[in-house]
């Protein structure tokens, strides 16, 4: 109905086009790949995560197109991509510690650098507190197993 905001999805796969993979590698099968496949196109903002960016997850092809993209940005433990007029995915910035042609060498496909491109800003001390303190109420309200278990996320 248009009102979520924000949405967050991952995927096995994703291509130049920002076009993901979650249905399945090999003869395994993911659950959970409809439900998003159907809210992705009604949502205002979708971001794109990856907590692995390498070619295996980065290809030139996907092996099955669950959605085929349009998401404002793609976060990685490297990088973040964004689309360009072209419509494919480019490097908006690299965190620290990585460089243009670590991101490229972590890619399964052409990777253009984006005009203004640079070094991934650090948080603000604003965006800090807010991690700290709401979100991470609310993520321990919701998903303290998670919480639980990734101590490292929020210090």
């Amino acid at each position: 109905r248009g009102l979520l905001d924000l949405f967050f999805l991952s995927g096995i796969q994703i291509d130049a086009r920002g076009r993901i993979h979650m249905h399945r590698v090999g003869g395994r099968r993911f659950p959970g790949a409809f439900g998003s496949a159907v809210l992705y196109p009604l949502v205002k903002r979708v971001i794109l995560f990856r907590t692995e960016h390498s070619t295996r997850v980065f290809v030139p092809d996907l092996e099955f197109v669950t959605e085929t993209g349009r998401q404002d940005m793609v976060v990685t433990p490297k990088a973040v991509l964004a689309p360009g007029g072209d419509c494919l995915l480019g490097l908006h910035s690299w965190h620290p510690g990585e460089s243009v042609e670590s991101v490229r060498s972590a890619t399964g496909f052409e990777l253009r650098v984006r005009p203004g491109a640079g070094e991934t800003e650090p948080p603000t001390d604003r965006e800090l507190a807010l991690l700290r303190g709401p979100v991470y109420a609310e993520m321990a309200a919701g998903f303290p197993e998670f919480v639980a278990a990734h101590p490292q996320v929020l210090p």
